[in-house]
């Protein structure tokens, strides 16, 4: 059953009802006219139907063109730009952090004597961070070395007498590497 064609005026109401783009008055009149109008309820029968097929289809209806604000996505491009210019030449000059899959990256001891804290190296680390908790779990003391060992005396104040410690791996930059498993600790009296 096809009808006179839609006026002008009808079409664009009828797409601005479909937005839901009409005020409570404008809405309830077009809605009474729909009852009245067999074209117009023709049309927007045909509509709905053309939209569950498209989904349907998996294709899906043009969303309204939303208006960029072209200033602040080129402010932001250049903040993205100069973020990626200042890492990049840190990003490809080094090697990878070397992961740790379960185990250790580092093998922590202490000496026999008692009297120092030891490490293996490791792979593009230029200082170690030694981390010593007291037996609350409580940071104590903190102290960065380029070598693979610390005397117990220069790191631990005197008060914590047993506790953890660990090594952080530290990059020329700073960077901190995947840390060492925590060893326990008791000071030598």
């Amino acid at each position: 059953m096809s009808g006179p064609p839609l006026s002008e005026d009808q079409e664009i109401r009828l797409a601005r009802y479909r937005a839901g783009a009409l005020a409570q008055p404008e809405r309830e009149a077009f809605e009474r006219e729909l009852l009245e109008s067999d074209a117009l309820a023709e049309a927007l029968y045909a509509e709905q139907s053309l939209d569950r097929a498209s989904r349907g289809a998996g294709v899906g209806v043009a969303a309204p063109r939303r208006r960029v604000n072209r200033a602040a996505l080129a402010a932001a491009a250049a903040v993205l730009l100069a973020v990626f210019a200042t890492l990049q030449p840190r990003l490809l000059d080094r090697a990878p952090a070397p992961m740790r899959s379960g185990a250790t990256a580092i093998a922590l001891s202490m000496s026999a004597d008692g009297e120092w804290f030891e490490w293996t190296a490791v792979a593009g680390a230029d200082a170690y961070r030694v981390l010593v908790m007291d037996e609350t779990g409580q940071e104590a003391a903190s102290d960065v070395v380029s070598a693979l060992r610390v005397r117990i005396a220069d790191v631990v104040p005197e008060a914590v007498t047993r506790g953890e410690w660990r090594v952080v791996p530290l990059t020329a930059d700073g960077i901190e590497l995947p840390s060492s498993a925590p060893l326990t600790f008791r000071r030598a009296r």
